[in-house]
């Protein structure tokens, strides 16, 4: 779920800010976006709508080498 990194970061939010808007501990947030943990669908929804997209961007696999290269 590195596409969550990539929606969080371009809004310039911080895990513990998005895990209070989703309900979750920053550590959720953590395993969500290095793919320890995989979120359910109620969750996944909660994420697109926090952070301004849709569920399915969020699940589009990127590569985050690419990403942070470009920043």
């Amino acid at each position: 779920m590195v596409a969550i990194y990539k929606y969080r970061t371009a809004l310039h939010m911080t895990q513990a800010q998005l895990a209070l808007l989703v309900g979750v501990t920053p550590n959720a947030i953590t395993q969500y976006e290095s793919g320890v943990r995989k979120p359910n669908i109620l969750m996944l929804k909660k994420l697109a709508r926090a952070l301004n997209t849709t569920a399915d961007a969020l699940l589009e696999p990127i590569n985050i080498e690419e990403e942070t290269e470009n920043e």
